[in-house]
Protein backbone atom coordinates (compact mmCIF):
# COMPACT_ATOMS: atom_id res chain seq x y z
CA UNK A 1 0.00 0.00 0.00
CA UNK A 2 2.84 2.35 0.68
CA UNK A 3 3.98 1.82 -2.91
CA UNK A 4 0.49 2.73 -4.13
CA UNK A 5 0.52 5.85 -1.95
CA UNK A 6 3.98 6.81 -3.19
CA UNK A 7 2.65 6.58 -6.77
CA UNK A 8 -0.14 9.00 -5.77
CA UNK A 9 -2.87 6.38 -6.07
CA UNK A 10 -5.91 7.30 -4.02
CA UNK A 11 -8.08 4.21 -4.60
CA UNK A 12 -7.55 0.50 -5.02
CA UNK A 13 -10.13 -1.97 -6.24
CA UNK A 14 -10.59 -5.18 -4.32
CA UNK A 15 -11.49 -6.94 -7.54
CA UNK A 16 -14.31 -9.46 -7.10
CA UNK A 17 -13.64 -9.26 -3.36
CA UNK A 18 -10.57 -11.47 -3.61
CA UNK A 19 -8.80 -9.98 -0.59
CA UNK A 20 -10.59 -10.28 2.72
CA UNK A 21 -7.62 -10.07 5.06
CA UNK A 22 -7.72 -7.56 7.88
CA UNK A 23 -4.13 -6.62 6.98
CA UNK A 24 -5.29 -5.36 3.57
CA UNK A 25 -7.83 -2.95 5.08
CA UNK A 26 -5.46 -1.91 7.87
CA UNK A 27 -2.78 -1.06 5.31
CA UNK A 28 -5.28 0.95 3.26
CA UNK A 29 -6.33 2.81 6.42
CA UNK A 30 -2.73 3.53 7.35
CA UNK A 31 -1.71 4.81 3.91
CA UNK A 32 -4.89 6.69 3.02
CA UNK A 33 -5.95 4.45 0.15
CA UNK A 34 -9.70 4.23 -0.47
CA UNK A 35 -11.06 0.71 -1.16
CA UNK A 36 -13.50 0.01 -3.98
CA UNK A 37 -14.96 -3.18 -2.50
CA UNK A 38 -16.52 -5.67 -4.91
CA UNK A 39 -18.66 -8.56 -3.79
CA UNK A 40 -17.83 -12.05 -5.04
CA UNK A 41 -19.57 -12.06 -8.39
CA UNK A 42 -17.42 -12.39 -11.49
CA UNK A 43 -18.50 -11.11 -14.89
CA UNK A 44 -21.80 -12.73 -15.87
CA UNK A 45 -20.09 -14.47 -18.80
CA UNK A 46 -17.10 -15.64 -16.73
CA UNK A 47 -18.62 -17.12 -13.65
CA UNK A 48 -21.80 -18.72 -12.47
CA UNK A 49 -24.21 -17.06 -10.10
CA UNK A 50 -24.24 -18.54 -6.57
CA UNK A 51 -26.37 -21.63 -6.02
CA UNK A 52 -27.37 -20.49 -2.52
CA UNK A 53 -28.52 -16.87 -2.35
CA UNK A 54 -29.16 -17.04 1.41
CA UNK A 55 -25.61 -18.25 2.11
CA UNK A 56 -24.13 -15.57 -0.17
CA UNK A 57 -26.10 -12.83 1.59
CA UNK A 58 -25.16 -14.11 5.07
CA UNK A 59 -21.51 -13.99 4.00
CA UNK A 60 -21.99 -10.48 2.57
CA UNK A 61 -23.56 -9.25 5.83
CA UNK A 62 -20.78 -10.83 7.91
CA UNK A 63 -18.12 -9.31 5.67
CA UNK A 64 -19.65 -5.82 5.80
CA UNK A 65 -19.89 -6.04 9.60
CA UNK A 66 -16.20 -6.93 9.71
CA UNK A 67 -14.88 -4.19 7.41
CA UNK A 68 -17.31 -1.30 8.02
CA UNK A 69 -15.15 0.19 10.79
CA UNK A 70 -12.27 0.75 8.35
CA UNK A 71 -12.20 4.36 7.14
CA UNK A 72 -10.65 3.16 3.88
CA UNK A 73 -13.89 1.50 2.66
CA UNK A 74 -15.24 3.99 0.15
CA UNK A 75 -17.51 2.13 -2.30
CA UNK A 76 -19.30 -1.18 -2.53
CA UNK A 77 -19.90 -2.72 -5.94
CA UNK A 78 -22.35 -5.60 -6.39
CA UNK A 79 -20.80 -7.31 -9.41
CA UNK A 80 -17.83 -7.00 -11.71
CA UNK A 81 -18.94 -5.63 -15.10
CA UNK A 82 -22.56 -6.62 -14.82
CA UNK A 83 -25.55 -6.64 -12.54
CA UNK A 84 -26.06 -9.00 -9.61
CA UNK A 85 -29.05 -11.31 -9.96
CA UNK A 86 -32.15 -9.44 -8.70
CA UNK A 87 -32.42 -11.33 -5.38
CA UNK A 88 -28.73 -10.74 -4.58
CA UNK A 89 -28.89 -7.10 -5.68
CA UNK A 90 -31.86 -6.49 -3.38
CA UNK A 91 -30.21 -8.37 -0.52
CA UNK A 92 -26.88 -6.57 -0.88
CA UNK A 93 -28.61 -3.19 -1.00
CA UNK A 94 -30.73 -4.01 2.06
CA UNK A 95 -27.68 -5.21 4.01
CA UNK A 96 -25.69 -2.09 3.13
CA UNK A 97 -28.62 0.21 3.96
CA UNK A 98 -28.76 -1.39 7.40
CA UNK A 99 -25.08 -1.98 8.13
CA UNK A 100 -23.10 0.71 6.27
CA UNK A 101 -25.57 3.24 4.90
CA UNK A 102 -23.11 6.13 4.63
CA UNK A 103 -21.05 4.42 1.90
CA UNK A 104 -22.06 4.59 -1.81
CA UNK A 105 -23.21 1.43 -3.52
CA UNK A 106 -22.98 0.69 -7.21
CA UNK A 107 -24.62 -2.29 -8.88
CA UNK A 108 -21.73 -2.46 -11.33
CA UNK A 109 -18.67 -0.49 -12.25
CA UNK A 110 -19.24 3.25 -12.59
CA UNK A 111 -20.02 4.34 -16.13
CA UNK A 112 -22.06 1.27 -17.07
CA UNK A 113 -25.78 1.70 -17.60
Amino acid sequence: MRYHRDMNFTMIRNWVGQTGDDEFFEACDRHGIVVWQDFWLANPADGPDPDDDALFLRNARDFVRRIRSHPSVGLYCGRNEGFPPPALDAGIRAALAELHADIPTSRTRPGMS
